[in-house]
């Protein structure tokens, strides 16, 4: 199934760093691929979705996405909502001192505290266990996120802060490379 959306990350060296979202069902599931010069695929993170009746689902519920040039750059903008809370996403491309790089702003706004927030990732068969401590591929994490393997092949990204009063919005922002 072909891509619906894609923002690629190009270094000098030559890798390559590409997200792809595809529709499946009422929401986008995301697919990060590292590929290396010959574009051969070196890592692949996809993220976990539960059913599309969960209220706190495993990774955002992403089901309006735009592709939009904000300052001469690709970004993508999303939307989704599950339960009642509404989530949103920027997604834009970046390089840092390991190559290319594509940065993670989410932000979901709770009517109550939530029973889980963030963003989980399965790591493809086939690539090596330790990509999370940069190998293959690594996620940082800004000041308000942070990242826990939570099994065998798995990670999960979640924010850190919770406002002080509900109604409120939670922030949680990583950049993978």
């Amino acid at each position: 199934m072909a891509p619906a959306y894609s923002l690629t990350s190009k270094s000098n060296d030559g890798s390559t760093l590409q997200v792809d979202f595809v529709r499946v069902g009422d929401r986008f599931e995301q697919t990060v691929t590292r590929l290396d010069r010959e574009g051969n695929s070196v890592a692949i993170w996809r993220d976990l979705h539960d059913s599309d009746s969960d209220d706190w689902p495993a990774s955002p519920p992403i089901q309006e996405l735009s592709l939009e040039e904000i300052g001469g750059k690709n970004v993508l903008l999303g939307v989704g909502r599950a339960g009642k809370s509404h989530w949103s996403v920027s997604i834009e491309t970046a390089e840092t001192d390991s190559g290319p790089a594509i940065r993670f702003d989410f932000a979901c706004r709770c009517p109550e505290p939530p029973q889980w927030l963030g963003t989980t990732y399965k790591i493809e068969s086939g690539v090596p266990e330790d990509a999370t401590t940069g190998h293959a591929l690594q996620a940082t994490c800004a000041e308000d996120a942070t990242l826990t393997r939570i099994a065998p092949g798995q990670i999960k990204i979640e924010p850190l802060a919770h406002p002080p009063k509900w109604p409120g919005t939670v922030r949680w922002r990583y950049t993978i490379h």
